[in-house]
């Protein structure tokens, strides 16, 4: 992977030497560039090109013309009477603080996406084996507020203290307790920190049961 900075007459052209290869998208982001930024960031620090124009924001960052303009907004516009460019030092510094304030999130709604599509597999199968079996499972509905549940997202009927979890339910709904305790898996599995946060508030008060945690307060 390669790619020439020309310069003229101290603003520079980005002419990609070969094509930079292209990252599908994981999860929406506003900045479509981001997962890309470790080459972005390489390549800056390896140029000697004092200025970036827009045409080489544009192929660089793999953006759109507004977008550019845009970004160079952000960075600092450089006027050469018509022509507008952005000091490459000004330029490497906008995108690592980028990366510093943002690539945290990408990563964890990479995560969160990733965790979500194996939970889906691993439900697909076990209802594909259930079958198999003679045993269809219970069904219950999905929502995106399930599969993103955090501990302190949870429904009132699940209480979670120090050293003891409670679901509860009407006796005579049972698929809400098999939904229930399917939010509670995911819950713990997308938030684990703060069900350990919970349990750390029972072992420094010295007690087994404590403050209840779910959609009440902790």
């Amino acid at each position: 992977m390669g790619a020439s900075l020309q310069v003229d007459t101290g603003v520079c052209n980005l002419r990609a030497v070969t094509s930079l290869p292209c990252y599908a998208e994981i999860v929406p982001t506003p900045r479509t560039w981001l997962p890309r930024a470790e080459e972005i960031l390489a390549i800056l620090k390896k140029s000697s090109a004092d200025e970036l124009d827009r045409t080489a924001i544009e192929m660089l960052f793999k953006i759109q013309r507004r977008t550019a303009l845009l970004l160079m907004d952000q960075v600092g516009v450089i006027k050469h009477g018509l022509r507008h460019s952005v000091s490459r030092t000004s330029l490497l510094s906008w995108v690592e603080q980028i990366v510093a304030s943002e690539g945290q999130e990408l990563e964890r709604r990479q995560r969160v996406s990733a965790q979500i599509s194996e939970d889906l597999a691993e439900r697909r199968a076990t209802r594909q084996a259930l079958d198999e079996a003679g045993k269809p499972p219970r069904s219950f509905a999905i929502t995106r507020e399930i599969l993103s549940a955090s501990v302190d997202s949870l429904p009132p009927e699940i209480e979670i203290t120090p050293g003891r979890i409670v679901v509860s339910f009407n006796p005579t709904d049972p698929d809400t307790a098999c939904r229930l305790l399917y939010q509670l898996g995911l819950a713990l599995s997308n938030d684990f920190d703060s069900f350990l946060a919970v349990q750390q508030v029972g072992i420094t008060a010295g007690n087994t049961v404590g403050p209840t945690v779910g959609h009440t307060t902790v």
